[in-house]
């Protein structure tokens, strides 16, 4: 017998070359391999007589190996091998090619099943490398609904199904770790019945019902996790943290705009949220260009004029630097610093990094933004009273929580989350459980909408005189492609390559630049800051650019190879521009011509709303296109997905109830070290 947290290697038939191999597949354990689900069926189950098999049928027939035999073709330099097989009322033949160990492993007077498409002949029926088994006590490979899975070279279906199938048998441990309640409740199948049946199913309807018990399974344990979270973090006290509303109305008519009414009332939950012990823990979700970073400034402010300090984290330099900058420029009286693992500044004054530390620890830098670098060993505040987590879903539940472990104070600080990604109703619901929502939709007053057009490649000399008349104009662009390098897929042109080209062929006479992930942080910042002060016109970039990036001037979004992205990367990439009170574009071009793509880019020509096509992007592509690129604060479902709206909501009902009734899992044991596992404390 084997326990799921074995190696694979306890299971039989398992080698030192097919282990390696099971790793690339992310296979370590007895229970990663169970848990590799199928990714596609094939229905091999109805077995027909040999005599009622039409010729085109993919069909299974059963019966007795009457010959076998294999030779070697010079000719062709292969080697083929050829059976024939009856059941009685008919004979049907087989023939393989290059597979001749397969004449080692059967022979005549076996009883089998062959799968695969029948052809009729003059000889009769035939099967070109058909699959093929046994009879035994239970199919793996035919004559039932049989599995496939995500592969890797070296490693066939027949050996994942063997080996799942061998686990299946021995793993002594798969145990119900669902409360017999939650089971009973939604007659749910065990599941150890689940994980076979979703593996090997009889039939359709047990293959539902495997699912549904997995799906559920992943979905309470990810809700349980998130509102045991926000149960931890809400039984510390928070600093309570005054603050004038004269002084707020100062700083509000202080601003060169008008605040939304959407941004105003963000700004007034969160500072409704920071004068009360019960720490805040809220999220600002807003669309593109939306002023969230305005409405984080408010509560930054109010929490250092009380006495305190504020952090904000960024996922990348690029965006840590652009708050650097506008929180500067928002709030010049207080003192901020730029923290990043490579660089250091106080003010605008670039520093040593064991300065920032040194003034942080004795309470002499107000603000301290950055990236990771703020979690990182050394940092410590002298009196932390608010985080700012930006671009929150991409940093894990527990990155956001060591940010409020960095001051001595017994009281925990307020933590606010920002994100410009819109987040569908259901993502939020299982996501982010654990937080307060706000929401701004609503533009900032005098914003042109982006205008937005699927270009097709003949008219792509019209788009460059376009550009050239812009740019006569005085304004910029942005050319953003998919890859960095040329890779396979020749439609993906690459960053480099079509710099290079655009500016031998198109632009001979205007300065491009190019920007990717890949370059150093103060080459990013440099030529950011060139774009920025209109040095040079055309930017040729990745998406790097998604987020952070804020050139008032540029006018115009080219996005080649538009399919590509999700609905709302691309509305990310578009709220790069209109920025001023310029007429501002997004030109989308793509050589796919299938309707079907056209219709999603056509959406993004037809709406100016992000959480619009976010909720399009989750029904059409998953949620993975959501957010874009993978992130780690997103969590990562086998089976489930985030249309599964009625799971979902029988999950988070259940998990609510037994948060209420036993506030700290005493009844419920073996759900409280499943949570452990997963370094959730609430003692």
């Amino acid at each position: 017998m084997v326990r799921l947290s074995d190696t694979i290697s306890t299971l039989h038939h398992i080698g030192r070359k097919t282990e390696p191999k099971l790793n690339r597949l992310e296979l370590y354990t007895v229970g990663d391999l169970l848990w590799h689900l199928p990714t596609r069926y094939e229905d091999l189950s109805q077995v027909i007589p040999v005599n009622a098999v039409e010729s085109g049928q993919m069909v299974t027939v059963k019966g007795r190996v009457q010959s076998l035999s294999s030779r070697r073709s010079f000719r062709r330099r292969m080697t083929i091998t050829e059976l024939r097989l009856t059941d009685g009322t008919g004979t049907a033949s087989a023939v393989w090619f290059n597979q001749a160990y397969i004449a080692k492993m059967l022979k005549a007077g076996d009883e089998m099943y062959l799968s695969g498409t029948a052809q009729k002949n003059l000889t009769g029926i035939q099967f070109t490398n058909p699959v093929y088994e046994k009879v035994r006590e239970r199919q793996l490979h035919t004559a039932q609904i049989v599995p496939y899975y995500t592969l890797t070279a070296g490693v066939t279906h027949k050996q994942l199904r063997f080996l799942i199938d061998t686990a299946l048998e021995q793993a002594e441990d798969i145990v119900d770790e669902l409360p017999a309640e939650v089971i009973d409740g939604e007659k749910l199948p065990a599941l150890h019945t689940a994980l076979r049946t979703v593996h090997f199913p009889d039939n359709p309807e047990q293959l539902e019902a495997g699912k549904k018990r997995l799906k559920f399974e992943e979905l309470f344990w990810a809700q349980l996790r998130v509102g045991y979270a926000r149960k931890a973090y809400e039984k510390k006290r928070a600093l309570r943290i005054g603050w004038s509303e004269q002084e707020a109305q100062r700083f509000v008519a202080s601003l060169p705009f008008i605040l939304t009414d959407d941004q105003r009332r963000a700004a007034w939950e969160t500072l409704n949220n920071i004068r009360t012990t019960k720490p805040m823990n809220r999220l600002i979700q807003g669309d593109v260009g939306s002023g969230k970073t305005v409405v984080a400034a408010l509560p930054i402010l109010m929490t250092i004029r009380a006495g305190y300090q504020a952090a904000l984290m960024a996922p990348t330099e690029i965006l840590a630097v652009q708050h650097h900058a506008t929180l500067q420029s928002l709030l010049p009286d207080l003192i901020i610093a730029l923290l990043t693992s490579k660089n250091a500044s106080l003010g605008s004054e670039a520093t040593a990094r064991a300065v920032v530390l040194k003034k942080l620890a004795a309470g002499a830098i107000d603000l301290l933004i950055g990236t990771h670098s703020l979690i990182q060993e050394g940092v410590r505040f002298k009196k932390l009273g608010l985080v700012v987590v930006d671009e929150q879903h991409r940093f894990g539940v527990g990155q956001r929580q060591r940010l409020t472990t960095l001051s001595p104070l017994k009281q925990a600080p307020h933590l606010l989350s920002l994100t410009a990604t819109p987040i569908p109703r259901s993502l939020a619901l299982t996501l982010y459980g654990d937080l307060d929502i706000s929401t701004i939709r609503q533009k900032p007053l005098g914003r042109k909408p982006i205008m937005t057009r699927v270009v097709p490649e003949r008219k792509r000399k019209d788009a460059y005189a376009f550009f050239r008349k812009k740019i006569g104009e005085g304004q910029q662009i942005f050319i953003l492609y998919p890859l960095i390098d040329a890779g396979d897929d020749s439609e993906r042109k690459a960053v480099l390559q079509e710099y290079e080209r655009l500016q031998r062929e198109i632009f001979p006479d205007l300065k491009l630049r190019y920007l990717h992930g890949r370059l150093k942080a103060s080459e990013k910042k440099e030529i950011l800051e060139d774009f920025k002060k209109n040095r040079f016109p055309i930017l040729v970039t990745t998406s790097v650019i998604e987020v952070g990036i804020d050139i008032p001037n540029a006018t115009i979004m080219v996005i080649e190879g538009a399919e590509r992205f999700g609905l709302a990367q691309l509305h990310q990439f578009r709220g790069r521009v209109g920025r001023n009170d310029l007429q501002s574009y997004c030109l989308l071009f793509t050589n796919n011509t299938s309707e079907k793509t056209l219709h999603r880019l056509r959406l993004l020509v037809k709406y100016d709303d992000g959480f619009l096509l976010a909720e399009e992007d989750l029904k059409t592509r998953g949620e993975g296109n959501v957010f874009g690129t993978q992130q780690s604060g997103i969590v990562q479902f086998k089976v489930a997905t985030l249309h599964d709206i009625d799971l979902i909501k029988k999950s988070r009902a259940w998990v609510d109830r037994i948060i209420e009734r036993d506030a700290d899992l005493s009844f419920y044991k073996q759900v409280k070290t499943k949570l452990s596992e997963n370094d959730i404390h609430w003692e």
